[in-house]
Parts: structure tokens; sequence; C-alpha cells
């Protein structure tokens, strides 16, 4: 499509733009009249095109000369505009005459007055039909030596927009239109709706490809007056004063302009996109039918993205680079460098803001026929980075998580929908207000598939810290909440997983006086963790200090086999045990005075079946001078030094070989064999039964074991329906045989755990939530235009920890109010989620 008006059309435009511009030769009859005939001719001229109210102040003819001079002419066309004209001076050549030509020396126009409004096809020019007949066929051309417009005004009403002219200068040299190739360079200085406009160049308006060549300048333009044609784009409210400085080249190919821009206080909105402040462009653009291509850098300021779960609002944002825009296989590709700065926004409950972020590359949308497409798929290669992330929950008043800086490397998009990555490196990661850090995390040769799987090759993780506050409410900072999500979990496998330097800070302020414990210097390694390969076995190692003791396990596990298995091998060195002196004092009532735990554990399990043993040693363990009273004195029937000096032996050790059989809902834990081994059968059996938990080692080994998700010997556990956490008449009958349990062995304690499965229990709290969600998601994708998608098919992980903590708080109740159980026999466990294909929801009862 041409940019410059056809030559027919101007040729077609010739008779009636003689009317106005050679007023001095208007024929009357086919004569050629001067003087008082001139004006005569003039005034009966324009009343032939139409003009029923003609005024001429003056009018001279000079034949000699070839010179005509008119001066104020006045003409309105029934109720249109008037057409004004000042002064016109025409200087013109006899001998071209002859030949049909109308050969201008010079042509000035002064105080000329146009008024221009499109009605349909037709262009009315002060109140009369602008003639669009061919012209051709009257042999006539014209030239001229220069052309000067000055001091005029020309207002051009179209499709909702008015552009108001004043012409302050505009000059044309060399206008030939009887020879198409001749060029003409022309100037224009103005100002166009209160906006000053200078430009200038040159064209080839007659020849059959025009070609046109300007340089030009605009100052405070209002974008206001464009919103019409805008809104048929697309665009609403476009608002702001543009200020431009471009070079134009039209003609054969694409037009190209080369130049600045900016727009003051820009508004505008398109889709889901909102910018509210300034719009500043320098580059180079290159425009054909159809496509549109960018080469430069363009800045916004301002900007508001908003989508259904909410939006986000960017302070600034900045490309630098090539962009295309067009029909095709790829109806947009971009080739380099965003920087968006100060984004703030909301993800669902959550308030997303980071103070940095962007990407460098190639991307490209792929053209998809699929209906419920959100967005075209990409493909592409990036750089990308994001500094300064922060998650909070506005609602609780917390950070959920933080980052001082993410960068991707090696990005790689596929038309399919996933993506790879060769490197992602993270640094001062924080999550749970700061309770969780990692000072620095690098992942390699990662891989997001379509379905949503992630594949990484290696994860290392350096100076990883925790801290752990546990209060009679449950750990501060891990409450349960509501999250969305839904469906079957997508498959995660890591090659190898590297932890340094991590440190574990625990407080438990649940005893009458604090515990406070430290495990720093942790060193793990795991190979080959992969839920889509639940047989694999994963080999591991552990290393690290428990408050100065050294700890160190190693073995290997199927972590996502429906039967766990496995094999674990570890030892703990030199553990002192006065730390842990308040939660002897609380259950057993004696004060730890001194004492050290070194222990062997070796223990294989081979579809759910447990078969090893742990040997420990108590070196100089001595308790302060127990009350008479205590607990233990108490179940023991003798003095606490008294069970003691007779497990010690001649070192002050106390020596106990434990052995660990059974499966995990049997537990066979035989402590009375080891005792006896120790005391060669001289306790009776309630000492027996009293040293099952009379050493806070136990204690000690039950939270970690809890805390790390691991599996622990159990009762057989209560099976749920699917979504539900009531209890069923079954479950009442097993409860009351627990309760019997725990009233004959008062030293026995239980920790009641619930668990949800993705599974079986996702999709019925997935149904409930889209039935209770219907409506509002209706509304919101009716807003932005979107066409539904289909439901979550990720399991959310929050709603179904919720449920697994409801089903063991129902566990609990039951067993305290109508089993007579003390409650400070019953500890609930952390939630569990289970994505383990055909694992039954259930509340597991460990001993």
């Amino acid at each position: 499509m041409d940019a410059s008006p056809r030559p027919t059309s101007l040729r077609r435009a010739v008779p009636w733009l003689a009317a106005f511009t050679l007023l001095a030769l208007a024929v009357a009859g086919g004569r050629w009249l001067p003087d008082a005939g001139l004006r005569w001719g003039v005034v009966e001229g324009l009343r032939a095109i139409g003009m029923a109210e003609v005024a001429l102040g003056g009018a001279d003819l000079s034949l000699f000369q070839g010179r005509v001079v008119v001066r104020g002419v006045s003409a309105r066309a029934g109720t249109g505009t008037p057409l004004d004209l000042a002064g016109a001076l025409l200087d013109f050549r006899w001998r071209p005459l002859l030949d049909k030509r109308l050969s201008l020396r010079t042509a000035e126009l002064e105080g000329v007055r146009l008024d221009a409004r499109r009605d349909g096809d037709t262009w009315v020019v002060n109140g009369l039909p602008l003639p669009m007949g061919d012209a051709a066929g009257s042999g006539w051309s014209f030239e001229a030596d220069a052309l000067r417009l000055a001091d005029s005004r020309l207002v051009v009403v179209d499709a909702g927009v008015t552009l108001d002219v004043d012409i302050i200068a505009l000059t044309i040299d060399n206008l030939r239109a009887w020879d198409p190739e001749a060029e003409l360079s022309w100037r224009l200085e103005g100002r166009v709706n209160g906006a000053a406009v200078t430009a200038e160049g040159t064209a080839t308006p007659f020849a059959a490809k025009p070609r046109l060549a300007l340089t030009a300048m605009v100052e405070g333009f209002d974008l206001a007056s464009l919103r019409a044609p805008a809104r048929r784009t697309g665009i609403e409210g476009l608002s702001g004063k543009l200020s431009a400085r471009m070079a134009v080249v039209a003609g054969d190919g694409p037009v190209r302009a080369k130049g600045t821009a900016s727009v003051a206080k820009a508004a505008a909105a398109s889709g889901a996109v909102t910018m509210a402040g300034g719009l500043d462009w320098t580059g180079v653009l290159a425009w054909s039918p159809g496509s549109i291509e960018a080469d430069g850098t363009l800045r916004a300021e301002a900007l508001r993205v908003t989508h259904p779960d909410g939006g986000v609002d960017i302070q600034s944002a900045e490309w630098t680079g090539l962009s295309r825009a067009g029909g095709g296989a790829r109806p947009f590709t971009a080739e380099g460098r965003l920087d968006l700065t100060g984004m703030v926004g909301r993800l669902g409950e959550h308030r997303v803001d980071h103070a940095r972020a962007g990407f460098a590359g190639t991307l490209a949308m792929v053209e998809t026929s699929a209906a419920d497409t959100v967005m075209p798929p990409l493909e592409g290669a990036v750089e990308a980075w994001v500094e300064g992330l922060r998650v909070e929950d506005p609602a609780h008043g917390r950070a959920v998580a933080a980052a001082d800086k993410v960068t991707a490397a090696g990005v790689v998009f596929s038309p399919s929908g996933g993506a790879r990555a060769a490197r992602i490196e993270a640094a001062g990661l924080a999550a749970k207000d700061g309770r969780v850090r990692v000072a620095r995390g690098v992942a390699e040769d990662g891989v997001l598939s379509a379905a949503g799987g992630v594949t990484v090759a290696s994860l290392a993780l350096e100076g990883v810290s925790a801290r752990l506050v546990r209060t009679a409410d449950g750990f501060e900072g891990f409450p349960a909440a509501e999250g969305e999500g839904g469906g079957e979990p997508p498959r995660v496998a890591l090659g190898r997983l590297k932890v340094a330097g991590g440190t574990v800070d625990f407080e438990d302020r649940t005893p009458s006086e604090p515990v406070r414990l430290r495990l720093d210097g942790i060193e793990v390694s795991v190979r080959g963790l992969d839920t889509g390969q639940p047989g694999r076995d994963s080999p591991f190692r552990l290393s690290a200090r428990l408050q100065g003791a050294s700890v160190e396990a190693r073995g290997a596990l199927r972590p996502f086999a429906p039967s766990p298995s496995g094999s674990v091998k570890g030892r703990i060195e030199a553990l002192d045990l006065p730390p842990l002196s308040p939660y002897a004092a609380d259950s057993l009532g004696v004060h730890l005075h001194t004492g050290q735990f070194d222990g062997e554990l070796a223990v294989s399990l081979e579809r759910g079946e447990l078969d090893g043993r742990m040997d420990i040693v108590l070196s100089k363990l001595f308790v302060a001078q127990p009350d008479p009273k205590a607990p233990l004195a108490v179940q023991a029937d003798m003095p606490v030094e008294t069970v003691l000096d007779l497990l010690r032996d001649s070192e002050q050790r106390i020596r106990l070989t434990i052995p660990v059989r059974g499966d995990l809902s049997r537990p066979d834990f035989d402590v009375s064999d080891a005792v006896s081994q120790a005391v060669g059968g001289a306790l009776k059996s309630t000492v027996v039964t009293t040293l099952k938990v009379a050493f806070p080692v136990v204690a000690l080994i039950g939270f970690v074991i809890d805390e790390a998700s691991t599996p622990r010997l159990s009762l057989e556990p209560l099976a749920f329906p699917a979504g539900e956490h009531d209890l069923a008449p079954a479950h009442v009958e097993r409860l009351r045989t627990v309760a019997a349990l725990l009233r004959q062995r008062p030293g026995v304690k239980l920790n009641v755990c619930g668990v949800a499965t993705a599974s079986a229990d996702w999709p019925v709290l997935a149904e409930r939530r889209r039935r209770a969600q219907a409506d509002l998601l209706a509304r919101l994708r009716a807003m932005v235009g979107k066409s539904a998608v289909p439901a979550e098919d990720t399991a959310d992980r929050d709603a179904l920890a919720e449920l697994a903590d409801r089903r063991a708080q129902t566990v609990k109740a039951w067993l305290v109010d109508q089993g007579g159980v003390d409650p400070g026999r019953l500890f609930l466990c952390r939630p569990r989620v289970s994505e383990e294909a055909g694992t039954a929801p259930r509340v597991d009862l460990l001993i």
C-alpha cells in the first residue's frame, strides 16, 4: 500500500483546485477577462462551482506581464463555512497555455481559510463536495516554479478526528505535473491543534510510485484529539502531549521513520494493560501493509497489568531492541532487552513486588489454533533476572518469601509450551518472615514440560538456615492457609541435591523451661529423586553437628514407592543431655544434671518391613535430686538413682541395644529386651515399662524424625473417605481400643498425624471449590474477554494440609473427650500431604 496519493487522484482534483488557486484565470464563456471583467469572471466562476454568496475586494490582470492579483475573496456555499482568501498573486507564462499547460513562475496566496470534512466517501470543502471526476481527458497539465501559502487555516474533520491546522508558511518549489519523475521540494511551518509543527522535504507526487522524504518536528500535540480512531484499534482513554522529531521516507518498500518521540502525561488502556505516565521512544520504524517493525528504545512509566487473580503496577518498563508485529505463524517477535523497575502487584491473596527485573534475548509468539489458550505459546532464548523480590501475606502481616537476586541463563522456550534453563541462580532467599534462608542456590539443566513437570539435573544450596519456634499453638510462621491448585501433581525429578553449610536453630517454648538446640554444619547430598520412578533408589549422605555433637547418616531410600523401602546407617557422638532437661523435668519430674549420648543405628526397610537395631551408650548420666513423688519414681516404685545405678557399668555408662523390627503399621521396638540385657532381669516389669520413656534421647529422636517426615512405626492407621474428616462408627470402635491401650500403658505417648492425598482427596475438594467459585470466575473471565479455562489440575497443598489437620484434630478430640486420655499424652504432627498415587487418606497413630 502506497503512502502517497496516486497521480490520477491529483489530476482529478486539478479543475477544482484551479478555481481556488488560479482565481485570476477563471473561465467565463471561454474568454480571458481583464480588470473589471476579471472581477466579474472570478465571481461568476465561484458561483459556477456552487458558491451562493461571493464577495471580492479587487482583482487586477496584466496581460503583458502575465500577472494576476486578487484581493479580499469571501465565498459561501449555502450554510457552509465561508471560503476566505486575503490575497493572491500569480505570475504565469503565456506560451505554455498554447500547449494546454498552466505554467506559473510564482503563486502566492495569503489568508486562505478552508474547511474540509469527510462525508462517506466524499470530501466536502467549505460546504461543496470535492469533484473527483477524471480530468485526464482535458489534456491540460500544470507546473509552478514556486508556490507560497501564508497566514492560512485548514480545518479537517474525518471519522471523529478534528485537525485545526494554522499554516504560517508553506512553500513548494519545482512543481511539474507533466513530468512524473520531477522531484519537488517543500517546507511547512505552522501549528496543528495548537502544537507547533515544522516539516520539510522532497516528493514525486505524480510518479507511478510516488516517493516522499521529510523531516518533521511537533511540540505538544494533544493526543486526546485522536481518541476516536484509537478506540477503533482497541485503545481507550488516549491522552497526553506528543513531541517528536522524525525523518520519514516513503516510496518503494515499507515506509521508514527515524527519530525520537515522547508523550508527557501519557494515558491509554488496551485490554489488560493501562499506562498513566510518560512515554519515550528513540529509533527506527518500518511500516508496510499488515506488518510493522521497530528498532530502538521504548520507555513507559506507570503501567498496570490486570488479570483475574489480581494485577501488577510497574513503575517503569524499558525495551531496547528489534520488534516485529504482523501475520503468519509468528505474529510477534522481539530481540533485545527488557528492564522493569518498581513492580508491585497481587497474586491471589499475596502481594508481590520487586526492585528490578527483565530479560535479554529473543522471543516469539507462536500462532495456535487451540481454543482454550489464554495467551499464545512462546519460543526463543533469553537470559532473565529479578532483584529485590518479595512476596507478602497482607492478611497476616508477614513476608512469605523474598530473594535478593534470581538469574536464569540459557532459558529456551518451546512452542509446545515447555521451557528449559541451563542455569538458575538465586541469592539471598528467605521465606516465612526470614525464618528460612538460603544464601545461594544454583539449579542446572532445568526443564519445565508443557504438562507442568519439572526435571533438574542438579540443585546446590549453600548457607541454608532455619529458625523454628514451637509454641502451644504450633510452629510460629507456619500456619495452615487456604490456597489454590488442583489436579494430579506433576512429575518432579532431581538428579542431584546438595546442601552445604546448613543451620537449624530450634526453640521449644512448650516445656516449663524453653529448650534451645542448634543443628549446624549440615551437609546433605541426595541423588536420583524422581516421583515418576517410585522404585528407584535415592542414595543419600548426611553430616551435621547437634549442640557440638557429631551426627552422620547414609543410606538409600525409595521415598516415592507405594511401600517405602531402603536402608539407613547413622551415628551420634557426644551429645550433651542437659539442654534436654526441660523435657525430662516435665514428663518424668527429673532434671538432667550431666550426661552424654552416643548411638549407632542400622535399619533396613523392605516393602514396609523394618529390620535393624540401635546401639546406645549413656555416659555419666546423673540427675538432680528428684522429688520422691516425681512421675518416674512413682512409676518405677523405687528411687530414680537406684534405677540408674542398676543400669550403669563400672565406667558410669549405660549400654542398651534396642532391636528395631516390625512394619510401619505394627511397630515392634523391643525395649524390654534391651533393658534386660543391661540389668540382667533385676528390674520389675514396671521399671522396664518406665524405661521406654525414661531417656530424653527418645523424645529427641521422635522430634527429629517427625520434623524430617521420615517413616515412623505406628499403630494401624484410621482410613477416611476422600474429602471427609468426621468420625464414622468404625473409627469410634477402633479409638475405644486405642484409648484402652493408652490407659493400660500410662508411659506411652501418641503422635496423631493427619494425612491427605492429592489423588483421592483433591478431586473432591476441587469440585467443592469449583461450585463455590463458578459464578465469580465466569464474571472475571468476561471482564478480561477471555474464554473459560479448564478446571485446576494442580493439587492445592494448603487446602489438603488443612484437611489433614482437621482429621488429626478430630481424632485427638475424641480420645480426650470420649476416651478419657490425658491431652498431654497426645501430640499433633504437622499435617502431611501425600502425592503418591494410590495412597489412602488417613490418620497415622505414631508411638
